[in-house]
């Protein structure tokens, strides 16, 4: 980058839209002097890629998550969108085209709705109706007589461990994001919903970036 670009960038106020690709460029990242988590790695994600992330427990691969979503910033190296933009100097801007399903969700004391809908200015009955269907929420409120009017209680406390890994789901494709990272999704689902998840997104193949 250039001094020009980077101002311009910085000043910039408008979402930064996911075009052609993502270029991880040499980064490393550590949590402590000693060891580093990731070490001068660098690849590349083109746009509507299916990418999975495997290894050992402890590897680094939550903090590559951190690191793409730009909840945390390389210690070393650069995160570029398209060639041209370095996420972490508009990384308010970034987090807009990411619908992020982390292992642990925070979910809201009130009901099903607002959980999904959480942290989006507009309400949309049709996305709503959609990311339940999605996220195989639809039976499970279905038994419920207050349907998406269901309180969840003070950490979910209403809901099993599965039940709300769903709603983190539904949550994250309410956003229609650009790019849909998730980290372990189905670690707390029974192997039925799990079939079902894992189906619903392989239908999403080709349509959107999914980083898992």
């Amino acid at each position: 980058f250039n001094r020009k670009e980077k101002n311009d960038q910085i000043k910039s106020k408008s979402k930064l839209h996911f075009k052609k690709n993502i270029i991880c460029k040499n980064i490393s990242h550590s949590y402590s002097k000693t060891e580093k988590v990731i070490n001068n790695l660098s690849f590349k994600i083109d746009k509507n890629d299916f990418i999975a992330i495997s290894g050992a427990s402890g590897i680094g691969k939550s903090t590559l998550l951190d690191l793409i979503c730009g909840i945390r910033k390389p210690y070393k190296g650069k995160i570029i969108l398209d060639n041209k933009f370095d996420i972490h100097l508009n990384v308010n801007d970034w987090k807009k085209n990411i619908g992020y399903v982390p292992q642990s969700s925070y979910i809201l004391d009130s009901d099903i709705k607002e959980n999904i809908i959480f942290g989006n200015e507009r309400f949309n009955k049709e996305k709503l109706i959609d990311a339940i269907t999605f996220s195989n929420l639809k039976i499970f409120l279905n038994k419920k007589k207050e349907g998406i009017n269901f309180k969840v209680g003070e950490d979910g406390c209403n809901l099993s461990g599965g039940q709300a890994q769903r709603l983190s789901i539904a949550r994250a494709i309410y956003r229609s994001p650009e790019i849909l990272i998730c980290d372990e999704i189905t670690n707390s689902l029974d192997k039925k919903n799990e079939k079902k998840i894992i189906e619903s997104f392989m239908k999403l193949r080709g349509k959107m970036t999914i980083i898992c």
